[in-house]
This record gives structure tokens, sequence and C-alpha cells, in this order.
């Protein structure tokens, strides 16, 4: 299973950011995510096919598109190799699909054209309707992206909620899902590893040294 930390916690560090790449390659974690400012410092420690992400339009996904591809544009200028693109819930909830797959196809081009791969979060509990998750999943699919969250990790969440999901997105939509959810305990975990689905990212640092006992 693909392993990631989250670096997104307010009170991160330069020392946080050093501190979860080396905790990440010892425990054989295949990527960390950080805001912009840290990107730099996190290309400078890691080896050759490591994953360095950074969000777009975190946590709401509501900038324009104009916005949101100049931000992909600029992150990937800072040496991210990985864009995680916030899905606008607006357009789905109002059913404004053209405009989704648009802000998504808009992206994923400017990612391919640049040897950077791009993930879409979703936040399934935003959706009403499990008709909008599934509409979402075939734009995303149909673009060609190849990994989605089914949650920004931003709202409070059930693991179990957020395994059920996943594992429908997974296995019926042929995505490639990435479980955000609160995983604190290795009980936590193991839930996640036994759902079969694809990977997990670790909300922080602290997360990861109570599920493996990092000292």
């Amino acid at each position: 299973m693909y392993k990631e930390i989250s670096c997104y916690d307010k009170d991160t560090t330069e020392h946080t950011v050093q501190e979860a790449i080396f905790t990440a390659l010892e425990y054989g974690f295949g990527g960390v995510s950080v805001p912009s400012y840290y990107l730099p410092l996190a290309n400078s420690l890691i080896p050759a096919g490591f994953v360095v992400a950074s969000s777009v339009d975190y946590p709401g996904g509501l900038s324009s598109l104009n916005v949101k591809c100049h931000s992909t544009i600029n992150l990937i200028r800072a040496g991210a190799n990985s864009i995680d693109l916030v899905a606008n819930s607006n357009l789905l909830i109002n059913r404004k699909f053209k405009k989704f797959r648009q802000d998504i196809e808009s992206n994923y081009r400017i990612c391919k054209d640049n040897n950077c791969s791009l993930r879409v979060m979703l936040e399934y509990r935003a959706y009403d309707k499990n008709s909008l998750i599934a509409a979402a999943c075939d734009i995303i699919r149909d673009v060609g992206v190849d990994y989605v969250f089914p949650s920004t990790g931003s709202m409070i969440d059930v693991l179990d909620d957020a395994i059920l999901v996943g594992f429908f997105l997974q296995q019926k939509q042929q995505l490639n899902v990435i479980c955000n959810a609160n995983i604190w305990k290795s009980e936590d975990y193991e839930k996640v590893e036994k759902s079969s689905i694809f990977g997990v990212r670790i909300k922080n640092i602290n997360a990861v040294k109570n599920i493996f006992g990092v000292l």
C-alpha cells in the first residue's frame, strides 16, 4: 500500500518537514505532501521517484479556473512532482458538469506537459447523492486522472465511512484511491490496509509516530 505523510498542520516548520521526509524514507513511505513554501526544502532531501505533493485551492476548491491553473504552474516550478487539486464541490452540487470537467482537464494538461501527476481531492460529505460522486469520478477518469482522494482531510471524518467510500470508488469507478481520513492509531491503519485501497495519507508526523511506534 502506498503511504504518504501530510505536513499541512498550522504549526509545520522546516524541522517538521525534514523529520517527516526522513521518517518516510526509513519506514517505506512513498511521499510527502507539503505547502508550497517548503517545496524547495523537500526537493533537496528526497531521492528519485519519491513523491513531493502540494495542494491547489485547499481546502475549499472555490477559486477561479485561472487562479487554479496559475497555482498549479507555480507549484510545479517550485518543485512539486504531484499536484493535489481540490475539486469545486459547488459545481458538482449545482450539476455544472462541463465547468467541473474544465477545472480538472485544464490542470491535468498542465501536469501532463510537465511530467507531473495530478490527483483530485473530493469531499464526499458535501454531496447528498451518490450519483454526484459517480458523476465526478466518471469525469475524473475520462480526463485521464488516475488518483483520487475521497476527502480533503479538512473535515471531521468517520474512518469506516471513508473506507467504504474509498472502496466503492476504487472497485466501481476504477480509480486509485488514497484514504485521507482521521488515522491516528495502528488499528486505524490496519483497517485501511485490509480494505485493499491503493494508498493512505497520514495526517502528520505525530500520527505516524503513534501508528508505527517511531521514537
